[in-house]
């Protein structure tokens, strides 16, 4: 199972992502009840814009792991993807609840927030993520769309 596993964070990061999602699914046949490889297979789904696919992977390792925040900011994120803000912002808190440290989390909390007209709290929640890491180039980049949107551009586009 390591190696599928490992297999497919390479093949992921070379941009194969089709094969890595089949290296992916062999790994979860071979340790079906592995919550990492569920959301392993989970964010791969997510690269492949399979949002709604991911999902049943995603709350699978929700569920078999429920402490693990980074596991419901994914959940989140697939959510998020599919349309369902609602729901995507409420994984997001609790991810947030989890580790108050978890950096995608607030950005991607604030890009919810900015997708629904919040854009005060939006802004709160991408400051939250600057003060975690003031280097993060997604903080910068979400920030100056927002400015944008505050002064009559575009809305800002989700960053994972």
């Amino acid at each position: 199972m390591d190696r599928q596993t490992n297999l497919g964070t390479a093949l992921l990061a070379a941009g194969k992502t089709e094969e890595a999602i089949r290296a992916y699914e062999k790994a979860v046949r071979l340790s079906p009840n592995d919550a990492r490889v569920e959301n392993d297979l989970g964010t791969a789904l997510l690269e492949e814009n399979q949002p709604a696919k991911a999902i049943g992977y995603l709350e699978a390792a929700v569920a078999r792991d429920p402490q693990r925040a980074t596991y419901r900011q994914n959940l989140g994120y697939a959510y998020q993807r599919k349309g369902d803000l609602p729901k995507a912002m409420a994984l997001f808190q609790e991810a947030i609840k989890i580790d108050p440290k978890l950096g995608s989390a607030w950005i991607n909390l604030g890009n919810a927030l900015a997708q629904t007209g919040q854009f005060k709290e939006a802004r709160e929640a991408y400051l939250k993520a600057q003060a975690l890491d003031p280097t993060d180039p997604r903080v910068k980049a979400v920030l100056a769309e927002l400015d944008a949107i505050e002064k009559g551009s575009a809305a800002p586009s989700p960053k994972h």
